[in-house]
């Protein structure tokens, strides 16, 4: 029997011809076969072949990594900081649209195989490779008073990832957070990944000198699904498949899903350019779902970290 896991790997200047059309059917949002009928559309496959195999723009393989199934290329994942967006459209001198914005929604979905080595997993699924039907989405908006002594910013986030519902369904509907930066959106203390939860978040600065910077966030955390694990920044489950009854971590969609908050402050100083200082706390306050969880082998408490950085530009 042939092997149907989907792998990823980097991409290369080869894989030029299946990467264009699927960077072709990905910006048409509907399934393209090469050659095309088209004479135009030929041309802008050859186009976006040509801007892969090259360096330094969007379409590039070096921001690319492809999937791969039976050593054939059936997806890929694109990704470059937002700060590179227009640097990397401009080298293609396209007039194409940033997606990067402040104000934002984003949508993602993901679709493949993943295999199943939780520890105490179900006979049914245990090592299996599972169907992956499983999505995430965010909504953020934001506004700055410049016109306002000290640039005050205010916005307002909204992040959603699934989690799965049945564990012994075949199906595997947690979010995977493929190569996650997560103290942006889940905070300084690294307590929450983008997997199966909702988090709002409540965001402000200011700028009272050119070169420092003080901001303050504010998350409320709750599990999507309780049938599921409260997962780590690594995307580890906490626990394991079976109900605790305040044990430890593991599945008890009785409990109340919500995990807590998190509000974290940050001051950051910049020297012209060539270092900057930054300094900051942040502070967990635990909810229901954690108490619950927690109940019987101690209880828990809340939580604070506090850190202070030096970084040199050269």
């Amino acid at each position: 029997m042939m092997n149907d896991e989907i792998t990823l790997r980097p991409a290369q200047p080869d894989d030029a011809d299946r990467a264009a059309v699927l960077l072709y059917s990905a910006y048409l949002h509907r399934q393209v076969n090469y050659p095309l009928h088209e004479t135009g559309e030929n041309r802008f496959l050859e186009r976006l072949q040509h801007y892969f195999r090259q360096e330094g723009n969007r379409f590039s393989y070096q921001s690319i990594q492809v999937a791969e199934q039976r050593r054939e290329v059936v997806g890929l994942v694109l990704s470059f900081g937002g700060r590179e967006e227009e640097r990397l459209n401009a080298a293609l001198g396209w007039p194409l649209e940033r997606e990067a914005q402040a104000d934002r929604l984003v949508l993602n979905n993901v679709i493949g195989r993943f295999k199943e080595t939780t520890a105490g997993a179900p006979a049914s699924v245990a090592g299996r490779n599972l169907e992956q039907r499983a999505y995430a989405a965010v909504a953020s908006v934001g506004y700055t008073w410049t016109n306002v002594p000290s640039n005050p910013r205010a916005g307002l986030e909204y992040l959603y990832s699934s989690g799965d519902g049945n564990p012994t369904d075949g199906k595997h509907e947690t979010f995977d957070n493929l190569f996650p930066t997560n103290h942006r959106q889940f905070g300084l203390m690294d307590i929450f990944s983008w997997q199966n939860d909702q988090v709002l978040r409540f965001m402000s600065s200011i700028q009272p000198l050119e070169a420092l910077t003080l901001a303050a966030d504010y998350r409320l955390i709750w599990l999507a699904d309780t049938h599921d694990s409260f997962y780590t920044n690594k995307g580890a489950r906490r626990g394991a498949l079976a109900p605790t009854a305040g044990a430890g971590y593991g599945i008890n969609p009785n409990f109340n899903s919500y995990v807590g908050s998190e509000i974290d402050l940050v001051a950051t100083y910049a020297f012209k350019g060539f270092a900057s200082l930054q300094a900051g706390v942040g502070h967990f306050f635990v909810g229901d779902y954690v108490k619950s969880s927690l109940a019987g082998i101690g209880g828990t408490r809340d939580a604070t970290f506090v850190y202070a950085q030096f970084t040199l530009n050269f």
